[in-house]
């Protein structure tokens, strides 16, 4: 027989079932492997002993023969602790795992058993946690019957950790990606965070991930508040209930450490059972069972914390899966800083947009070429233009109707590029056909050179002083006005003297004339020009307002309805009149007899401003005022009751609309008329706090627009205005 035949024979022997005793055999294992010299079983031995898989042997009654140096390392548990040991009885959990039956089966059976990456718990052990890969056959005995069972052990605990840490660094980092992906696609870096959150916590096998952000309280304290949150499904019932996040969080001695570690930028990680006891068991008591806190940096400063708790199982944090989560939190800082910067930039475009839409001032930027880069919303108000059409066209197209007193718009932009100095035009005017005005707007200009985006630049900014010079007419005009009132007013007094003295004395002479014909016939005559200049002097108290008017509540539209008959006389035959009247009356406080008279008076005006015939129309309508249209008009903001006489004249120039409305002043022929007609509509409108406008154009006819305080229904009991 060979020798390493009988080397086998001899094991085989011992596992016989002739042996005096369980005990007995295994020392009588050891004893053959300590005496006998052979050299195959020296080497035998040799092999057993140095080999670094464990191997374990027990016979047939699952009581243990070998116990070799590996599995001694392995396990922490020395040979002469398990040798002649049943298998249940110094390993309990064996049955807990369901070993036993396999053990049993294979004893039978000789079916060998193999478990790959075998999870294995025994408080017992070194560790009480193992990850196994086990392969257990029968050994039989010289005749083929099983005589035991011999098993090799491999330890592949760190293996599998760290191929799992291997494979979650990589998930992280393709969850990673997906983040890089859509955070900078994403135009807020919230948007986004809901699906990167959901991928990093499948990636991890984390039950919750959370986002806190600090905020810096006046007293210099840093405030927490969860910015977000995600969890896996189920673990908000199953494993952990939702914490409140308490604002003075990093103020708790607790997480003193913790606070101090992540404002460094440092990251805290590890098992709830491995942290120090006070911190370990607020977790374990919230059931999480491992935790990794990342610090979110933006520009070097702890902006807050990525937060990740497992509750499911205990999980060792590997290092490698630390760097990524790390990788993630920088991903995630780089996306706040940029959000923040693209959030400071819109505000401060926006406070540049609102400052130069407030100022008023038309923006214009036009670079080397001429052509215009830059148009501000202000100016299109002032121009007309739309900015969209003319950003890119030549400034020489673009503001083709500007006109810059005594130069040409691009040779001062080419001299302003050559030679950097600031010039400006007062009362430039913009002549456009497209304007809706129906005069062209004035503009004060400077034109100043700017180096932007990299190169030479030319600003044109233009104040639109359009409204500033019609106020300033409006308010000459009212001067004057008020100006020809004072003197109308004592004209009409003194005149008024005068008339009195001339009536008083022609009476007289009247009778005692009786008998002389033509002395009689002229003191009629004189009499009768007396009456005509007193009605004169009373045109002129009205435009100066020196007549006293009695106020009542008046309808508007049944004034008009009561002047109709008379009105349509007084125009005639080939001038049509046309109401268009509001559908419920307008009320207001008011001279019935001078609203006539402003009626008659604006009537007159059509008629004869339409000598070939036409149309006359009265209109009535409620209308509102805010602020900036009553400023305009002179007048309180509110509701106004308004009357407009329209007619399809001749229309008026430019010049007779300045003057239209002083005493005197009249557009019809030499002997047709006092001027005092409109002076006194003027007037009249003062004495009643309202204002009379006028719109028309050469050939278009003329509109008058009467603005009367209206009375609402809950105002007419009001005490109305004295006059």
């Amino acid at each position: 027989m060979k020798p390493w035949a009988q080397t086998w024979a001899s094991v085989r022997r011992l596992f016989a079932p002739r042996s005096a005793s369980r005990r007995q055999s295994s020392q009588a294992w050891q004893r053959w492997l300590q005496a006998d010299k052979h050299p195959a079983t020296e080497l035998l031995r040799n092999v057993l002993e140095n080999i670094p898989v464990g191997i374990w042997v027990v016979d047939r009654d699952l009581r243990f023969v070998l116990w070799n140096a590996a599995l001694e390392e392995i396990t922490g548990v020395p040979r002469d602790q398990v040798l002649g040991q049943h298998i249940l009885e110094r390993f309990p959990s064996t049955s807990a795992h369901g070993l036993d039956q396999f053990y049993v089966r294979m004893l039978r059976t000789g079916e060998p058993l193999r478990l790959d990456r075998f999870p294995f718990h025994d408080p017992t052990l070194r560790r009480p946690d193992y990850i196994l890969d086990i392969k257990v056959k029968p050994l039989r005995d010289p005749k083929g019957a099983i005589a035991g069972l011999v098993a090799m052990v491999h330890d592949v605990t760190e293996t599998t950790h760290a191929l799992a840490a291997l494979q979650r660094r990589d998930a992280i980092l393709e969850a990673m990606g997906f983040a890089a992906e859509r955070l900078l696609r994403a135009k807020v870096w919230d948007e986004t965070i809901p699906e990167v959150l959901a991928r990093l916590g499948q990636a991890t096998g984390a039950s919750r991930i959370q986002i806190l952000e600090n905020q810096l309280s006046s007293e210099g304290v840093v405030l927490t508040s969860r910015r977000h949150i995600w969890r896996a499904e189920g673990a908000a019932s199953s494993h952990i209930a939702e914490p409140v996040i308490p604002a003075r969080l990093w103020e708790e001695p607790l997480l003193r450490r913790w606070r101090e570690a992540l404002s460094r930028g440092e990251a805290i990680y590890g098992l709830a059972a491995d942290l120090p006891p006070a911190e370990g068991e607020a977790l374990q008591r919230a059931g999480i069972l491992s935790v990794a806190l990342v610090p979110i940096m933006v520009q070097d400063a702890w902006w807050g914390t990525l937060g990740l708790g497992i509750c499911a199982s205990p999980h060792p944090w590997s290092l490698t899966e630390i760097e990524a989560l790390k990788a993630v939190a920088n991903l995630l800082g780089a996306a706040i800083q940029r959000s923040q910067m693209e959030r400071d930039l819109r505000e401060s475009e926006e406070r540049y947009r609102v400052l130069f839409e407030n100022l008023g001032d038309a923006f214009i930027l036009v670079d080397a070429e001429l052509r215009l880069v830059e148009f501000r919303d202000s100016s299109s108000l002032s121009f007309g233009l739309e900015r969209e059409k003319v950003i890119g066209q030549p400034i020489a197209e673009a503001l083709a109707g500007l006109r810059l007193p005594g130069a040409d718009l691009a040779s001062v932009i080419t001299q302003v590029l050559r030679t950097g100095r600031t010039r400006r035009f007062d009362g430039a005017r913009y002549l456009a056909p497209h304007l809706a005005r129906r005069q062209a707007p004035h503009f004060d200009v400077v034109i100043y050179p700017i180096r932007a985006r990299g190169a030479q630049h030319v600003v044109l900014l233009c104040r639109d002083i359009s409204e500033t010079r019609r106020l300033e007419a409006q308010l000459a005009r009212a001067r004057r006005l008020e100006a020809l009132g004072r003197l109308a007013s004592e004209i009409a007094h003194d005149f008024r003297n005068l008339l009195a003295v001339i009536q008083t004395a022609s009476e007289l002479l009247l009778s005692r004339c009786q008998e002389i014909a033509p002395a009689h016939q002229w003191l009629e005559a004189i009499t009768q020009s007396v009456i005509e200049g007193r009605e004169i002097i009373q045109q002129l108290l009205t435009f100066s307002r020196g007549e006293e008017v009695q106020l009542e509540i008046l309808p508007l539209n049944m004034l008009v309805r009561e002047a109709e008959v008379m009105l349509k006389r007084l125009l005639g035959e080939s001038v049509a009149l046309e109401l268009a009247l509001a559908e419920e009356d307008l009320f207001f406080w008011g001279d019935r007899g001078q609203v006539h008279r402003i009626l008659l008076n604006l009537a007159s005006n059509a008629r004869e401003a339409m000598p070939q015939g036409g149309r006359c129309t009265i209109e009535t309508r409620l209308t509102h005022l805010d602020r900036e249209a009553a400023q305009l008009l002179g007048l309180a903001a509110g509701d106004y009751a308004l009357l407009v006489v329209s007619d399809t004249g001749i229309g008026l120039s430019e010049e007779a609309r300045e003057h239209l409305f002083e005493p005197f002043y009249t557009t019809k022929k030499l002997h047709r008329g006092s001027g005092l007609g409109l002076a006194t509509v003027y007037g009249i409108m003062q004495q009643h706090r309202g204002q009379i406008t006028v719109e028309s154009e050469p050939g278009r006819g003329t509109s008058f627009f009467l603005y009367f305080p209206a009375l609402l229904p809950e105002q007419e009991e009001v005490e109305g205005p004295s006059a």
